[in-house]
C-alpha cells in the first residue's frame, strides 16, 4: 500500500501547516530553530543526533502524535511528509531527522518518506505506456577518476536495459550543446547526469559539461530543449539538491527560479517532475541502493517516495557511525507540486511484454553490457527513422575468440526488438555448425524465421523461398510449425547448387512478410516502420557461404542497398567477423567503402580504459553462475586505479568473453589483499524486503530462466 502524503507547508511568516487532504491537522504553529549551524552537505557534522532530534521538534513535534494516529497512515504503515519549504531553511538536511535519538526514516513500526516538493512549471505529468528511454550523460569522460565513483552508478542503472526495463543511450564527456543535441533527438523519459559539481562564493553549484561551466538555468533549457520534457533526472553531482546561501546577493540566473535555487529546483522550474539529488558527499553503498531503487521505482510502476524510502532505511545500517556521519540522508528526492500522490511514472506492462518477446528469442543474458559504443551507435542509426544502412559489419584484424560476439549480437537484436524491429539472430557459430554453402545460409535463416514466428504468436505462413507444397504423401507432421522446419531442413539438404536469381527476390519476400506480420498482429512498439534484421555470427567461418569472390555464390551476392529486404521494406544485415580470416567479405568492404548503405565498425579487445570500467560495471552487480562470486564488489576508497588497470591488462585483457573466469579470479585476489570491497546488495535488500513484507523487487533483477554467462 502506497503511503498518504502529509503537506508540511512553511508560509512567509514561517509558520507550519500540516495538512491531509488538504485538511489541517492543527493550528499554523512558528518555526522555531536555534541555531544549528549551515549544514552544507559536507556529510559530516558534530552531533548527528542532536541535530536531527532539533529539526524534528521545530518541524513536525506537535503533530507528530497526529501524523502516526491518521486511520490512512496506520493502515499503510507508513507516511509520505512532503515538504514545501521556502528561503534558507532549504539548505538544512531535513532528511536527517531524528525521533527519541533514532533517524526518522528507521521507525520501525512507521515508514516515513520525505519529498520535496518544488512549486514548477510541470503540468500533471502522464504515466508512460511504452517501454520508456534512459540517457546517461557525463559531464567528462567515464574514465575520469573524479567522477569514478557517479560513472559506477551508470554501470547499475545501465542494467535496467539489460534486464528490460528501457531503452538506453550513453552520451559521455558532452559539452551542453552536445547534451541539447543528444536529448533533441533521443527524447529520454529520464537522465542520469555524472559531473564534477562546484561551489561559488554563494554556494550555487555550478557544474562542469565537457570543460564548460554551467548553471542550472542554462542545464534546464539543455535537458528540456526535445520535444518531450524528461519525467525525472538522477543527478550524479555534488551539492546539486542543496540551495545556495544567497551571501554576497549576486543574481545567479536571469528569467528562471530566484538566485538561491538549487540544480534540481532548477530541473523542476523548467518541467521535470521529479529530480533525485545529491545534498553533498554520500557514502558509496547508500548511493548505489538509493539510485538502483530510485530508477527501480520509476521504471516497475511504484510510488517513488516509497521506494526511495526504503532505499535509506536499507541503506542506513551500512553508514559506519550513523551519529556522525549524514551519508544516509544526502540523497534528495524533489518533486513537482503537479505530481499526484502515489504517482506511477510507467506502467510496466508493456516493457514486460516486450522482455518475453525477448526472452521467446533468446536474446536476455547477464551480465550488464560494457563497451562497443560506436557500434551501438550505428546501430541506433540503422534503426532509425532515417535508417538507410543495408549491411553494417563489425570486424576485427585480431583473434576473434573471447571478444563477445554472440553477446553483442543479442545485444543489439533486444536493442532493436525494443525500436519495432524483428531480430534475426544467427548465433552462435564455430567451425563445425557454421553455414557452408548459399543453401545452407538460406534454410538457416529460414528456420529462423519460422522458429521467431512460432514464438512471438504469429501466424505460419509457408516461405516462397522454398517454392514448393509440402509433400502429403509423407507421415503428418506434429503440427503445421514442425511440417514448415521439416520442409525447410529437406530444402536445405538438398545437394543442387543455389543461384542469386534461384532465392534472392522470393527470400526477400519472405522477409517482408514477416514483418507485415509483426506490424498486424504485435502491436506497439512495431508498426509500419517494422524490419526484419538479420543477425549473423562469425562470416569468416563460413566457408564456402560468402560467394563474392568465391567459386559459388553466397550470403554476400544477395546484399543490395536494401540489405536482403526491398526498398519498400528493407532487412539490414549486421554481421561480426575477423576480417582478415574472411577473404570474401575483405574484398567486398575494399569495394563497397564509401557507400552510404554499408558501415564497416571496428571490433577489437576493448581498450584498458574501457575494460577498466565496464569491468568495474560488472563487479557491481551479483550475477555470477557461482555463489561465492555472487556479490557487489568495488574498489577500495584511495585505491590506485593504474594499479587495478595493470591487474586487468595483464590477467584479463580486454576480451569481454573472460568475466566469467579470469576476471573473477583476479577479483578473488584482490579481495584477499582487501584491494577490493564486497557486499551482497540483493541478499541485504531481500532479507529487508522479506521483513518488511515488501513483495516486488524493483531492481530489475535477474529473473529465473534467463541466460547467466559471460559476455
Amino acid at each position: 500500500m502506497n503511503p498518504p502524503r502529509v503537506l508540511v507547508t512553511l508560509d512567509e511568516l514561517r509558520r507550519v501547516l500540516v495538512t491531509h487532504t488538504e485538511e489541517p491537522l492543527a493550528e499554523p504553529y512558528p518555526l522555531t530553530l536555534p541555531d544549528i549551524g549551515d549544514f552544507s552537505g559536507g556529510g559530516e557534522i558534530e552531533d548527528v543526533r542532536e541535530y536531527g532530534n532539533t529539526l524534528f521538534r521545530a518541524l513536525l513535534g506537535p503533530v507528530w502524535e497526529k501524523i502516526v494516529t491518521l486511520p490512512a497512515v496506520s493502515a499503510a504503515k507508513g507516511v509520505e511528509i512532503a515538504l514545501k519549504l521556502h528561503g534558507p531553511v532549504r539548505r538544512l538536511a531535513w532528511e536527517a531527522m531524528h525521533l527519541d535519538g533514532r533517524p526518522l526514516i528507521a521507525q520501525p513500526e512507521c515508514l516515513v518518506a520525505v519529498t520535496r516538493i518544488v512549486t514548477g512549471r510541470a503540468e500533471p505529468p502522464q504515466t508512460i505506456v511504452r517501454t520508456p528511454r534512459v540517457l546517461f550523460a557525463t559531464g567528462s569522460d567515464v574514465t575520469d577518476p573524479a567522477i569514478r565513483p557517479g560513472a559506477m552508478f551508470l554501470g547499475l542503472l545501465r542494467e535496467c536495459e539489460s534486464q528490460g526495463l528501457a531503452a538506453t543511450r550513453i552520451a559521455p564527456g558532452v559539452n551542453l550543446h552536445q547534451l541539447r543535441e543528444v536529448c533533441e533527438a533521443f527524447m529520454p523519459d529520464l537522465i542520469h547526469l555524472v559531473a564534477h559539481g562546484e561551489l561559488d562564493d554563494d554556494d550555487q553549484t555550478w557544474i562542469r559539461l565537457g570543460g564548460e561551466t554551467v548553471s542550472g538555468n542554462q542545464l534546464a533549457r539543455a535537458i528540456t530543449s526535445g520535444t518531450r520534457t524528461p519525467v525525472a533526472v538522477l543527478l550524479s553531482v555534488c551539492h546539486s539538491g542543496t540551495a545556495a546561501s544567497g551571501r554576497t546577493g549576486d543574481t545567479v540566473t536571469t528569467g528562471g527560479p530566484d538566485r538561491t535555487a538549487s540544480l534540481a529546483e532548477h530541473l523542476i522550474d523548467s518541467g521535470v517532475s521529479f529530480v533525485a539529488a545529491m545534498a553533498g558527499e554520500i557514502g558509496e553503498h547508500t548511493c548505489r541502493l538509493f539510485s538502483r531503487r530510485f530508477l527501480g521505482a520509476l521504471l516497475t510502476g511504484d510510488a517513488v517516495a516509497e521506494a526511495v524510502a526504503h532505499a535509506r532505511r536499507a541503506a542506513l545500517p551500512t553508514q559506519v557511525d550513523p551519529a556522525t556521519g549524514l551519508y544516509w540522508a544526502m540523497p534528495t528526492l524533489f518533486a513537482a507540486e503537479a505530481v499526484p500522490p502515489a504517482f506511477r511514472t510507467v506502467d510496466p506492462s508493456h516493457a514486460q511484454a516486450l522482455r518475453e518477446k525477448a526472452k521467446q528469442l533468446d536474446l536476455l543474458q547477464a551480465p550488464v553490457y560494457i563497451g562497443r559504443l560506436q557500434i551501438f551507435e550505428t546501430v541506433d542509426e540503422l534503426a532509425g527513422p532515417r535508417g538507410g544502412i543495408g549491411f553494417l559489419a563489425a570486424t576485427t584484424g585480431s583473434d576473434f575468440a573471447k571478444l563477445g560476439s554472440t553477446r553483442l549480437l543479442r545485444e543489439i537484436g533486444y536493442r532493436l526488438l525494443q525500436r519495432g524491429h524483428l531480430p534475426l539472430l544467427l548465433a552462435p557459430y564455430n567451425e563445425g555448425n557454421a553455414p557452408q554453402n548459399l543453401r545452407q545460409v538460406v534454410a538457416k535463416l529460414l528456420t529462423t524465421m519460422i522458429i521467431t514466428a512460432q514464438r512471438l504468436g504469429l501466424p505460419p505462413e509457408p516461405p516462397r523461398t522454398v517454392n514448393r507444397e509440402l509433400r502429403l504423401g509423407r507421415p503428418p507432421a506434429a503440427s503445421v510449425w514442425q511440417g514448415l522446419k521439416q520442409a525447410v531442413a529437406e530444402f536445405g539438404g538438398s545437394e543442387t547448387t543455389l543461384t542469386q536469381i534461384d532465392v534472392q527476390d522470393p527470400l526477400a519476400e519472405d522477409l517482408v512478410r514477416l514483418a507485415q506480420a509483426a506490424e498486424e498482429q504485435l502491436g506497439k512498439p512495431f508498426g509500419p516502420h517494422t524490419q526484419a534484421v538479420v543477425l549473423a555470427e562469425g562470416l569468416h567461418l563460413w566457408h564456402g557461404a560468402l560467394g563474392w569472390t568465391e567459386r559459388n555464390p553466397g550470403l554476400l551476392d544477395l546484399v543490395t542497398p536494401n540489405g536482403l529486404g526491398t526498398p519498400e521494406r528493407p532487412a539490414p544485415l549486421i554481421a561480426t567477423a575477423a576480417l582478415l580470416q574472411a577473404t570474401p567479405l575483405h574484398a567486398y568492404q575494399e569495394e563497397h567503402a564509401g557507400k552510404d548503405w554499408f558501415r564497416q565498425v571496428s571490433f577489437e579487445p576493448l581498450s584498458d580504459d574501457e575494460a577498466t570500467l565496464g569491468y568495474q560495471w560488472i563487479l557491481l552487480h551479483a550475477w555470477h553462475t557461482k555463489p561465492r562470486y555472487r556479490n557487489a564488489y568495488w574498489l577500495r576508497p584511495g585505491y590506485e586505479l593504474d594499479i587495478f588497470r595493470n591487474h586487468i591488462r595483464k590477467r584479463v585483457g580486454g576480451h569481454p568473453g573472460h568475466v566469467l573466469t579470469k576476471l573473477y579470479d583476479l577479483v578473488e585476489l584482490l579481495v584477499d589483499n582487501r584491494d577490493i570491497l564486497l557486499h551482497d546488495d540483493e541478499a541485504a535488500w531481500r532479507l529487508y524486503a522479506k521483513r518488511h513484507g515488501l513483495g516486488q523487487d524493483t531492481s530489475g533483477q535477474r529473473r529465473p530462466g534467463e541466460h547467466n554467462l559471460g559476455q
